[in-house]
This record gives C-alpha cells, sequence and structure tokens, in this order.
C-alpha cells in the first residue's frame, strides 16, 4: 500500500511538471498595475515693490521655459496668462507640463511677466529663477518683479536698440561657426548680415506690423552650405509682415506663410 502511494505522488508530480513545462518552475501570470507619470508642477506667485496699482486691463504671463544654451533665444515649455481684470499684486501662478517634455540633462526657469494692453511689458523678473524638475512638484515662492520703463518697455523701441543675432530660421538653429545678424537703425534704414554677405535697405514699421526691403548687398563668394542659408534669410526677410517680442527679449519676425526668424542679443 505505501509503495502504491509513493507511485501515486510521483506520476501526480509528472503531471504538474508537464503542465508547466518540463525542468521549469511553474509560473502564475500577474497582470502589472498601469504605470502613471504625473505631470511636473510650479507654483508661486509674483509681485512687484512699487506701491501702485496696476491698470486695469493688465495681464500677468509666466512661463517655464528651456535655458540650456546660454546667450541664445530660450524655449518656452508651458506658460499661464492670468487676465487680471483689476486683481493686485501679488498674483498666484500654478504652472503644468507633461514630464516627457522636460529632460534630465536641460536646464529649466520660471519667469513672471506683466503686459499692459498697449502690450508694453510693465514689470518683469530680473533674476533666473531655476527649477529642479527631478521633484514631483515645485513651490517657488514669490518672485519680484523690476519696473520696466522708458525705451524698454516699447516694442518698437526695444526693436530699434542695437544689433540683433539670428539663431533661428524658421524654427532650426543656426548651425554653430555661421553668424547672421538685424539692425533696425534711424531713418528707417535695416542693415545686416546673411551669414556670408551684408546687406542694407529700408523698412516699414507701424504698430506690430513690420516690411523690409533688403537692397543693396556685398558679392563675396560663399561656400554651399552658407550660400543657401544666406538665400534662405534673404527671401524670409523680404516677406516679413510682422514682429513679436517676447517678455525675454527675444525677437521673432514672421512672414505672410508664417514662417519665422528668430533673433537675440549678442
Amino acid at each position: 500500500m505505501l509503495r502504491y502511494r509513493k507511485l501515486k505522488v510521483s506520476f501526480s508530480l509528472l503531471c504538474l511538471q508537464a503542465i508547466c513545462g518540463l525542468a521549469a518552475p511553474c509560473k502564475v501570470a500577474m497582470a502589472e498595475p498601469a504605470q502613471t507619470t504625473a505631470p511636473f508642477e510650479v507654483t508661486g506667485q509674483i509681485t512687484y515693490r512699487e506701491k501702485v496699482a496696476l491698470p486695469a486691463q493688465s495681464v500677468a504671463l509666466v512661463t517655464l521655459r528651456d535655458i540650456t544654451v546660454a546667450n541664445a533665444a530660450s524655449t518656452v515649455i508651458t506658460e499661464q496668462r492670468i487676465v487680471l481684470t483689476g486683481r493686485q499684486v501679488p498674483i498666484a501662478f500654478r504652472l503644468t507640463v507633461d514630464r516627457s517634455k522636460l529632460q534630465p540633462q536641460r536646464k529649466y526657469a520660471v519667469r513672471g511677466t506683466i503686459i499692459g494692453a498697449d502690450e508694453q511689458f510693465l514689470w518683469t523678473t530680473m533674476d533666473i529663477h531655476v527649477v529642479d524638475q527631478s521633484k514631483p512638484s515645485v513651490a517657488i515662492g514669490t518672485l519680484t518683479m523690476s519696473r520696466v520703463s522708458g525705451e524698454a518697455a516699447d516694442p518698437q523701441e526695444r526693436l530699434k536698440t542695437g544689433e540683433w543675432i539670428i539663431v533661428k530660421l524658421n524654427g532650426v538653429d543656426v548651425p554653430k561657426g555661421a553668424r547672421a545678424s538685424l539692425k533696425f537703425g534711424a531713418s528707417a534704414v535695416l542693415s545686416g548680415r546673411s551669414f556670408c554677405n551684408s546687406f542694407s535697405g529700408t523698412y516699414a514699421l507701424a504698430g506690430q506690423s513690420l516690411s523690409l526691403s533688403p537692397k543693396a548687398t556685398t558679392l563675396m563668394a560663399c561656400a554651399p552650405d552658407v550660400a543657401n542659408l544666406e538665400k534662405q534669410l534673404m527671401e524670409m526677410l523680404a516677406d516679413v509682415q510682422r514682429f513679436e517680442m517676447s517678455e525675454f527679449g527675444t525677437l521673432t519676425l514672421r512672414t505672410s506663410d508664417l514662417r519665422s526668424i528668430t533673433a537675440s542679443r549678442p
């Protein structure tokens, strides 16, 4: 009887191994829970020191930007635009962004600005407020803005002050070592460098509308890749219809078909 029972147990074990796979442990498949990634969030408030009220039609604009590359136009990752309708500082903000848009090796910062009804900058943060995107969320506290006044507040005057270095053509970075520039001088005189040659011409400005007429150019021989960049730039300049000025001081020229030329200060 004992021998019969041993044989029965051995036979049962062999059957179990046959079901689960010979010489392999029998595993039970378990459904894994769905993986979710919480968005990255930055909270805080913006204010200023002056004891003056904000104009009724002011707008607060808070942005999270990629500032990895120094002396280059930064990229907006997300923004919150708050129509104030009589509200006064401090103004609370909450920025939320999908973590897939953030890269561990890059550097991100928050900028706060208040813009008037005529699109002039009234106050803006001057310091760089870097955030740590490795954290679930960041409470950045109070960002104190400085008042923007005089020529710096007027987009037209800012456009005509100093030289602009072109950093992107239609969203594509200008190659390292290539250089192009624009200068909007007095008496509507336009001048600049188009990667290889220099050019001059005129411009017409009315509000945010802008048209350019590049005319005379030098006739230097250019390498093929530089010549292609120059041709693209000159074609786009001739088709510019309007300009935009960001709170970070970046200039964007837009053509009739919405192509863009992005420039920043040297």
